[in-house]
């Protein structure tokens, strides 16, 4: 299908300065959850009037990179809306609201810019739609046209359809996972863009689909098969001279049509050599795709393997109940197990439960209270509770983070308590989230360091700040809707044959 924006991109005078607006609407929205994400939940308007202290003081995401590019090409940035989440799928009128916010910052400015950066994440669901990122994509051609180009940094766990690559003229992914590049990424999106208003290159894009889904928990790039794919695909764009290669792992998480992995790759002005790039990475991932297929352990499992470590930090880490591929955070299998084993120097890094925060919060510290906590979003997650915990510190939630990923990100995760059960320590939060850092637990008085076992709901990013710490690291993967085993899940809008579901099926 010929792009509508091939058909000439009008470059203008370079001798004015260079406008290029940054935008961002970034969903990675699981649709297995008995939730809805509201526009309350995701994004509210104070995202898009404090634009500018967004970029600069709370995700860095105007980085050296695009910093240095700006200023040899004299750039102007010009910041709209941010917005980053993830949860459940997202309401048809929550869409509504972000997509108006995102247009109504864009329009103004719509007749002015030389081109557009925008940020989109590939894992977004809402109701009702079938492909979130080619809608939004549709609907701001609308705004800007087709003279206009526009580059897209995104998640390498994008779910990419091929009519998103047909209204846009650059996509990059980050390559690692956990995500410590994804500020590479952004910059690197937005050097392309700008080499491609000024006319030094002529991006052409080239999209292969493959008939396979991948589960984050197998994935991570520190570790194979992930890290050979990595470097095979880096050694090819460099061989071949190519702007970019970008191998999406997917968002199993997603109940819709174009789920699953897929390959982007761009060449300058050479439409041959990206199609040719495309199918030779995405024939590579196939063919050792068997690697990709997960076999972790139960909670019990896990647990009585990491009791029986001797020395040095242990960390399990509950993939299933992951909050940054839209779990609730809130499940207790892993955390009954843990506590039926009463282990000292054991810590539970987060569990999230509004109503046993507030109950801390109501008793005092130093009070024993009777809770029954968590699994209050479903009953996949294991049952509520009934325990006697003994409230050793209360906190407001609030913390910088100082993960790789997120470093220097404020977060706020209202009213929570170090709270004691047994000999095991237990943090609670009334809002789910992905430790990427020790800044929660610093903020409860816990030193990871001091610890034989910490247990964290996470697939993979907590790897980056944790796995040097540890001695081993244990992966459990009880009943969950971010489980690796995705034959629980029930599909209804996938397409079909794929794997690992479907081992018949074929890539040609």
């Amino acid at each position: 299908m010929k792009n509508k924006f091939h058909e000439g991109i009008s470059i203008g005078s370079m001798s004015k300065k260079m406008k290029i607006i940054f935008a961002a609407l970034m969903h990675e929205s699981n649709t297995f959850s008995a939730k809805k994400t509201t526009f309350d939940m995701w994004i509210s308007a104070d995202w898009a009037e404090n634009a500018h202290k967004v970029l600069e003081e709370q995700t860095g995401l105007v980085n050296a990179h695009m910093r240095h590019t700006a200023m040899e090409y004299d750039v102007e940035i010009i910041p709209k809306l941010v917005a980053l989440g993830s949860g459940p799928i997202i309401t048809a009128q929550c869409y509504e609201e972000a997509i108006k916010t995102l247009l109504s910052g864009i329009k103004p400015c719509a007749g002015e810019i030389d081109g557009l950066l925008l940020g989109l994440h590939g894992g977004a669901s809402v109701e009702g739609m079938d492909d979130v990122e080619t809608d939004i994509l549709r609907r701001v051609r609308e705004v800007v046209g087709y003279s206009v180009p526009i580059s897209v940094p995104m998640d390498l766990h994008g779910n990419i359809g091929e009519e998103m690559v047909n209204h846009c003229n650059i996509i990059v992914s980050c390559k690692e996972y956990p995500h410590t590049d994804m500020i590479w990424a952004i910059g690197r999106a937005f050097e392309l863009l700008v080499k491609t208003i000024k006319g030094d290159i002529s991006p052409k894009m080239a999209f292969v689909k493959l008939p396979m889904m991948m589960p984050p928990a197998k994935a991570c790039t520190m570790d194979e098969p992930m890290k050979g794919v990595n470097t095979y695909i880096n050694e090819y764009c460099k061989s071949y001279r190519l702007l970019d290669c970008s191998f999406f792992h997917g968002f199993p998480y997603a109940d819709i049509p174009c789920a699953g992995c897929s390959v982007v790759v761009t060449s300058d002005g050479d439409a041959l050599a990206a199609q040719v790039g495309a199918k030779a990475i995405a024939l590579h991932v196939w063919e050792k795709r068997g690697e990709f297929v997960p076999m972790f352990l139960s909670s019990e499992e896990g647990v009585a393997k990491a009791l029986e470590s001797q020395g040095g930090l242990v960390i399990i880490n509950e993939t299933s109940d992951n909050p940054g591929g839209g779990a609730p955070c809130d499940g207790t299998h892993t955390l009954r197990v843990l506590l039926e084993k009463n282990p000292v120097a054991a810590c539970f890094g987060l569990i999230s439960d509004p109503e046993t925060a507030k109950a801390a919060h109501a008793a005092g510290e130093g009070a024993m209270i009777n809770i029954k906590l968590g699994a209050k979003t479903d009953n996949i997650h294991g049952e509520p509770m009934a325990v006697k915990a003994i409230v050793e510190k209360l906190t407001d939630g609030i913390f910088i983070d100082n993960g790789p990923i997120s470093l220097g990100i404020p977060v706020d995760l209202g009213l929570s308590a170090r709270l004691r059960i047994g000999n095991v320590i237990v943090n609670v939060s009334s809002k789910p989230y992905q430790l990427m850092g020790d800044g929660f637990l610093r903020l409860h008085g816990v030193d990871v360091k001091s610890l034989r076992l910490f247990c964290i709901k996470s697939s993979q990013h907590f790897r980056a700040f944790y796995q040097p710490l540890a001695s081993q690291i244990i992966t459990v993967d009880p009943p969950g809707i971010h489980t690796s085993n995705l034959a629980q899940l029930s599909y209804e809008n996938l397409v079909r044959p794929i794997y690992p579901l479907d081992l018949d099926a074929r890539f040609v």
